[in-house]
């Protein structure tokens, strides 16, 4: 158990709770008695935050006009700006991760990757494993209502692992005056389940729970019957009552406690407490009530806002509302009316006469001299109704920073510049939100921390879920235990902005247009346009300029054989020794040389280029030997362009890239030609070429980016 120390002192001026705080000084029955008691002072504040909170919540689900008030002919219309610009803001507001910053002292190598480790488990448990996401955009709209979001964090025994929930309002009832959670005494939660589930969490309490619940006259209760139990936190204790029946009694279980006495003990949950002051490490210098609070609006005297963003808003949601019913009621006067005369026509007849378009009365005592049937011109239409009606909505956008650009709405004139502008005026009026979200996010991940200190007794993985890991996947290095947070002092905090929108519109409309002028990679605009593998999306498309049949390599290439190689091919064979054709030392054109080149040998390999050219073995000896000594000092040539073009463009990726490994040609001939009488050895050397064996020589690569080969 704590001592007195731990206990906030009261602000001087405030109204004294009722009750001791020394939970050492109290029986059982005595911790009852101040719980009750304690509820009790609670209950007027208690009462006034519901009755805000349920009216708000009425403004939101639309709930906003008094029909038994409406005159005759109105509609109970209702245009809903609350509820779209509450809707509005949510997504908004918890779209991205606040970022935790782990400092851990002393600064070691070591000590630098756990916080590394520490950081991605901390995201793991607010995007995954816990979904604060989810709990933020139900906790904004009690914020919206109420004036305050609380979470509950805690452990799950039977996952093992942390959890959070929120605490809706209405469900937690706590005193006035304070600014803080942890300035303030104590908070109390109403905790609904039935008879079966309470027996279940505390079964040593089964009969007295059932005497319990007859003497609230339900002893004919099934166990499905719900009942509600009180959830009691001070910063150094937790019980928990029914009625007038104590469940549970014990020190904060998510704090290590030092024992001074010299017998081995255990606290009231099970655990061990040490002996040894080198091993009482805590996050936290001293316990904490397990609760997450935000509220902003706040004179520092409250941990309840002044006023609630419906409040601010619902006059103004009045004034719309009864703008739309005037209108409506305008626009079916537009038409005018009939006026029928009882002297001159029975009721009966005037009903065969009228039409929805116009409205008719009928009256049974009037006489007109202008005919039976007299038409009454409508009033034109009043357009300062239609204006104050759009001052309302434009004073709703103001106040709640939800103007059309933070809807998404864009107008064609608009650029990315002007987005921009118009953006950074709302999230400037919500600034004060998300900074408030941050500071919940970091009293979350301290939570976090401390709770893993004292619970994480076995080793608890640190998985990536963007990358789909399973258990079998990890590392020694990618587990948790609570040993490893010893002899260490820790910090964590959230990066400043990390809450703050972007504008998504402006950022991608800028990342093209920083492409486009060459300041921007490809990659990096994929990622900007949130492509699901931008690696993959760049890597094809260069790869489709460099070489389309890369990636469609089962399509066969319709002009796969270069046709002025095809040419020079049959001018070869057209004459008994050959003529060289003129192209040696005339093109400068890697990418041109390179399919030349592969034509060639393609042919020499036997392949079918032209259905008018004999096969390569059919061919002469001498044919034979004089393509040979050709493709070898064109092969010589390209390869010195080759170096050439490397030297001069440092690997440039805006210039010609090199040829794929996969099209490369041979840069010289196997010494094994087969014809059609047998091999014949061809020695390069005698017709004066280079004899360093190009055949087996690695193709020489630009420099530049290197793009991996497609899966």
């Amino acid at each position: 158990m704590g001592d007195s120390a731990n206990v906030p002192d009261y602000k001087t001026g405030l109204e004294v709770i009722p009750g001791t705080d020394n939970p050492d000084e109290l029986e059982d029955g005595a911790v009852v008695k101040l719980i009750l008691k304690r509820e009790g002072y609670c209950q007027d504040y208690y009462s006034e935050l519901k009755k805000k909170g349920d009216e708000n919540r009425r403004y939101y689900k639309g709930d906003q006009i008094d029909k038994t008030k409406l005159k005759m002919n109105e509609s109970p219309i209702v245009i809903n700006r609350i509820l779209t610009s509450i809707e509005t803001i949510i997504p908004i507001a918890t779209e991205k991760t606040p970022e935790p910053i782990l400092v851990i002292t002393p600064s070691t190598k070591n000590n630098k990757k756990f916080a590394r480790k520490l950081e991605s488990k901390l995201k793991n448990l607010w995007e995954v494993e816990i979904d604060m996401d989810k709990n933020l955009k139900m906790g904004l709209r009690n914020y919206a209502c109420i004036g305050y979001i609380c979470l509950k964090i805690l452990w799950d025994e039977e996952k093992k692992e942390i959890d959070c929930i929120l605490k809706p309002m209405n469900s937690i009832f706590f005193p006035r005056g304070y600014a803080t959670v942890d300035e303030c005494p104590f908070i109390g939660e109403y905790v609904e389940s039935t008879i079966g589930e309470t027996i279940m969490l505390f079964p040593e309490k089964e009969a007295e729970i059932r005497a319990e619940v007859k003497k609230m006259g339900q002893g004919d209760a099934s166990d499905d019957s719900k009942i509600t139990r009180i959830e009691y936190w001070q910063d150094d204790m937790y019980a928990c009552i029914f009625g007038k029946l104590l469940l549970k009694k014990a020190s904060n279980p998510y704090y290590k406690w030092k024992d001074e006495s010299n017998d081995d003990e255990m606290n009231d949950e099970g655990n061990p407490v040490s002996k040894n002051d080198s091993e009482l490490f805590n996050i936290f210098s001293k316990p904490k009530k397990p609760y997450l609070w935000l509220n902003e609006w706040s004179f520092g005297d409250s941990m309840v806002d002044e006023t609630t963003l419906i409040e601010v808003g619902k006059t103004l949601q009045d004034n719309i509302n009864k703008r739309k019913r005037q209108i409506e009621l305008n626009a079916d006067n537009a038409n005018g009316m009939k006026v029928i005369a009882g002297k001159a026509m029975t009721k009966q007849q005037a009903q065969s006469i009228t039409n929805q378009a116009v409205s008719t009365i009928y009256l049974p005592d009037a006489q007109t001299a202008a005919g039976v049937v007299e038409y009454v011109q409508g009033k034109a239409y009043d357009e300062g109704t239609f204006e104050d009606m759009q001052d309302s909505k434009q004073e709703i956008d103001n106040v709640m920073g939800t103007h059309s650009t933070t809807r998404g709405q864009q107008s064609p004139e608009e650029t990315a510049t002007g987005r921009q502008i118009l953006l950074q005026r709302d999230v400037g009026r919500l600034g004060g939100l998300y900074t408030s979200i941050e500071s919940l996010a970091q009293t979350f991940y301290e939570y976090c921390l401390q709770i893993m200190y004292v619970k994480y007794d076995e080793k608890h993985p640190i998985l990536n879920y963007q990358k789909s890991q399973s258990l079998s996947d990890l590392d020694k290095e990618d587990f948790i235990i609570s040993k490893e947070f010893e002899d260490k002092k820790m910090r964590v905090l959230v990066q400043q902005n990390s809450v703050a929108p972007d504008d998504k519109y402006a950022m991608q409309e800028n990342a093209i247009n920083l492409f486009k002028a060459g300041a921007m990679s490809l990659k990096d605009l994929y990622e900007q346009l949130d492509y699901p593998n931008p690696e993959k999306f760049a890597r094809n498309a260069m790869m489709e300029k460099i070489d389309p049949f890369y990636l469609f390599p089962e399509i066969k290439n319709p002009s796969e054989f270069d046709p002025r190689a095809i040419i020079d091919l049959k001018s070869i064979l057209s004459t008994a020794e050959g003529e060289e054709p003129r192209l040696l030392g005339t093109s400068r054109n890697i990418s041109f040389l390179q399919r030349y080149i592969t034509t060639f040998t393609d042919y020499i390999k036997g392949e079918d280029i032209d259905s008018d050219m004999p096969s390569y073995s059919e061919i002469s000896y001498i044919n034979q030997l004089f393509i040979g000594n050709y493709l070898t000092k064109l092969t010589n040539e390209w390869t010195e362009l080759l170096n050439q073009h490397q030297q001069s463009t440092g690997g440039d990726p805006s210039q010609p890239p090199a040829p794929s490994q996969s099209k490369l040609p041979p840069t010289n001939l196997k010494t094994d030609i087969t014809s059609g009488s047998g091999a014949v050895g061809l020695a390069s050397s005698a017709f004066g070429q280079p004899q360093q064996p190009l055949m087996d020589q690695q193709p020489v690569s630009m420099q530049g980016p290197q793009i991996p080969p497609q899966q």
